[in-house]
């Protein structure tokens, strides 16, 4: 199974604005205060801004820190008398982490609800929250030092009152991540507001689906007018603006990404929508514009030696260097970063979830000595990234290798399509479930979901390169030859450094005749992976279709003839 069924559980009494409970009105936790009487939050004594309907979600969890609260529930809370969607709480949860600085906070019971993480605390002053003997025991201690060391005293009270908090990787991940997006401005000769603030709202919603990013929405910005100043204001880390002009039968939207300490524009982009595009604004311009900017803010540090680099720094690092891999150093080498974030904190979900990745690429780059050893510990790791985030949905996306690499077929395509049902038309999990429709035998089903896929997210060489080699092998298990030879030689020109292309331009070459192309092929693919065969390939074979597994024979052949060792 890939999803845990959870037990029935009694619904709880629904709430609305009015029966909240009304004392105390002045609730502190960590470094807040929320102020429920003046209907403000403020951070060591400085005000937050946040929406009506945010602070409201907010009022609502901290009230009942600690206690999970049904979607349903919170939604009658926030919006009394009001039918909303899922997505409006879903942005309104987006801001909340956004403006506490720790998406943990606010934790997402898978299916269920939400629960905030941090308890609140009582009314009132240090000195007074507690009689505990412990606290008697700091009081005494104070005393006794009082007379000879009121310098000592100011910086023991200190100590006590500020003692480190623990390191939390995924919380300090997502503040470099941290996007004030600005309304987007109708520039057309007929403007249309409406149209701007549909396209920011989109942008805002698919944004919200990415893991691991705070967003200031727009609603937050809107009286910005200079750019770095919204960051500024906010905290951002990056700063999304842009643009629509609608014109007749047409519409072009610009968006532009900035990094806010510098002012750099790290990309822009425009799309051009004809009446009669077969890609409409409407359906993908969000998603688009959301997958170009996780790719970006996904780069590593740039000149930074890795044995000197944070626990953040090593783990974009490590994501970069493991995605992109083309050697097994490589791979060993992000392995070792994400160890390195992993010993500053070892419960970080992304740390875990990319650790077991550079595991299960290893054996399927054919790079392993012991695949069934690191399969396990792939397994293992994601049950624990699973078991400390149940809301990040690329922990199911990694688990479909494992499941693959287990001979798991229809449970990987599984797992893809649980990802898609949490973000729709989420570019790799599309991709990889048109790979595992191969591998059930079904060619025919590969193009749409690869081809949506690279249409979403052209900005990623390993994932565009991947897209035309499963295009590549659907075309050749459909007999049309010259199609998956054109997809494999767009898949080399993507990324040079993937082998399995050629292999494929070795055996289609074979087959037809040129045996010469076929040798030069076949040697650029052994020059990446030594000690191939056909046997050692047909071991390697996951699937248990009979239709898959004989077009595959016709490829074996084909290597075969191109003068790959047999055994």
């Amino acid at each position: 199974m890939i999803e845990k069924e959870w037990p029935a559980v009694m619904k709880e009494p629904e709430m609305d604005a009015e029966s909240l409970p009304k004392e105390p009105s002045t609730v502190r936790f960590g470094r807040f205060e929320l102020d429920r009487q003046r209907g403000v939050l403020r951070a060591e004594g400085t005000e937050v801004a946040l929406r009506p309907k945010t602070f409201a979600l907010l009022s609502c969890l901290v009230t009942r820190a600690g206690r999970l609260i049904s979607k349903a529930d919170l939604m009658t809370a926030v919006w009394p008398g009001i039918v909303v969607t899922d997505d409006s709480l879903t942005q309104c949860v987006s801001e909340l982490r956004a403006a506490l600085g720790d998406p943990g906070l606010v934790r997402t019971v898978a299916r269920r609800g939400y629960r905030f993480e941090m308890p609140a605390v009582p009314d009132g002053p240090p000195s007074s929250r507690s009689s505990s003997p412990r606290a008697r025991r700091r009081a005494l201690a104070l005393g006794a030092f009082a007379v000879g060391a009121p310098l000592l005293i100011g910086s023991g009270w200190w100590f006590w009152q500020r003692r480190p908090t623990p390191f939390h990787l995924d919380a300090a991940f997502s503040r470099e991540r941290a996007v004030a997006i600005l309304p987007f401005v109708d520039t057309g000769t007929s403007p249309s507001p409406a149209l701007a603030e549909a396209v920011t709202e989109d942008v805002s919603i698919a944004l919200a689906r990415i893991p691991d990013v705070l967003l200031f929405a727009a609603t937050s910005t809107a009286a910005v007018a200079d750019e770095r100043d919204a960051a500024k204001r906010l905290g951002a880390s990056h700063v999304l603006a842009g643009s629509v002009e609608s014109r007749s039968e047409s519409v072009l939207i610009r968006a532009r990404l900035l990094d806010a300490s510098s002012g750099a524009m790290l990309w822009s982009d425009r799309f051009d929508y004809a009446g009669n595009a077969p890609w409409t604004w409407q359906h993908d311009i969000a998603q688009r514009i959301a997958q170009s900017l996780d790719v970006m803010m996904r780069e590593p540090p740039r000149d930074a030696r890795s044995d000197r680099l944070d626990a953040v720094a090593a783990t974009r690092q490590a994501i970069h260097l493991a995605i992109h891999a083309g050697t097994r150093a490589e791979i060993v080498k992000a392995r070792a970063l994400l160890e390195q974030a992993l010993a500053a904190d070892p419960n970080s979900a992304i740390a875990l979830t990319f650790w077991a990745f550079t595991h299960t690429q290893q054996v399927m780059r054919h790079w392993s000595e012991d695949p069934q050893a690191q399969v396990a510990a792939a397994s293992a790791a994601l049950d624990r990234a699973f078991a400390l985030r149940p809301d990040y949905w690329p922990v199911h996306f990694h688990r479909s290798f494992v499941l693959y690499l287990q001979a798991r077929i229809d449970d990987a395509a599984q797992a893809c399509e649980t990802v898609l049902t949490l973000w729709p038309n989420e570019p790799h999990a599309l991709q990889r479930l048109g790979f595992y429709r191969l591998q059930q035998g079904r060619p025919g089903e590969v193009a749409a979901p690869v081809k949506l896929a690279l249409h979403l997210n052209p900005l990623e060489p390993t994932q565009v390169a991947s897209g035309h080699f499963y295009l590549g092998m659907a075309a050749f298990h459909l007999h049309r030859d010259d199609e998956a030879y054109a997809e494999m030689r767009q898949a080399v020109a993507a990324n040079p450094r993937l082998p399995f292309p050629r292999q494929w331009m070795a055996a289609i070459d074979a087959l037809h005749g040129r045996e010469a192309d076929a040798r030069v092929h076949l040697a650029s693919f052994e020059a990446s992976l030594r000690g191939e065969s056909v046997a050692r390939l047909k071991a390697n074979e996951k699937s248990v279709s009979a239709a898959y597994l004989e077009q595959q024979d016709r490829f074996y052949a084909g290597l075969l003839q191109a003068g790959m060792s047999a055994g």
